[in-house]
């Protein structure tokens, strides 16, 4: 099997976001803003763009109007969106005039009420864990981050200036690498003996 250029793309960038996920960043005060159209009959192309959209971090303000902080982000989908002839968008970087809020904004455009239950809930589960065996370190590590996989999209990673006080972000980053640099070894070496007795087995039977 052979994965296509945009599907190892994908799978890159997605790597890439799971791991550098959390970290603190510098905001200049601009926004990316996207307009999405797509006809009504093609729902299926619709929902496909609408959740690399929210992939990318982006939330809605509804009728198609998307947007994000992250200015720098408007590559991972703008390719997804001119392959497809259905869909037609245009995008702007602006900034925040003198009209409204940019806190109620953000509370508009994503759900950070489940955002922070879901962070809640994370550093509940791993901040008790404690795995004594190879094997239950591999476990654990998998559910580690197999859970922290969810945040990116479920946290826009927004800057501090516009989020809720005591935002969790930074406690769940922190357990996450934490737990998971104490997991790896032992993770590591029970893996590999599954490789090699996978391997010494294939050797026998052939």
């Amino acid at each position: 099997m052979v994965l296509t250029d945009s599907t190892a793309e994908l799978l890159r960038t997605g790597a890439e976001r799971i791991y550098t996920f959390g970290q603190p960043w510098d905001w200049n005060g601009r926004w990316l803003l996207v307009v999405l159209r797509v006809p009504e009959q093609r729902r299926a192309v619709r929902h496909q763009l609408r959740s690399r959209l929210a992939w990318a971090g982006l939330g809605s303000l509804g009728g198609g109007v998307w947007l994000t902080p992250h200015v720098e982000r408007e590559a991972e989908f703008a390719a997804a969106i001119t392959d497809e002839p259905a869909a037609e968008a245009v995008s702007f970087v602006a900034e925040f005039g003198s009209l409204g809020d940019p806190e109620r904004l953000a509370a508009a455009a994503w759900d950070l009420a489940t955002v922070r239950k879901q962070y809640a809930t994370f550093i509940d589960d791993f901040s008790r864990a404690r795995p004594s065996t190879p094997e239950a370190c591999f476990r654990m590590q998998t559910l580690l981050v197999h859970a922290w996989r969810r945040f990116p999209f479920l946290d826009p990673d927004l800057p501090a200036e516009l989020l809720p006080e005591r935002w969790p972000l930074a406690r769940a980053h922190a357990l996450f690498t934490e737990r998971h640099a104490r997991w790896q070894p032992r993770a590591r070496a029970y893996f590999e003996r599954l490789e090699a007795e996978f391997e010494a087995a294939a050797a026998t039977a052939a």
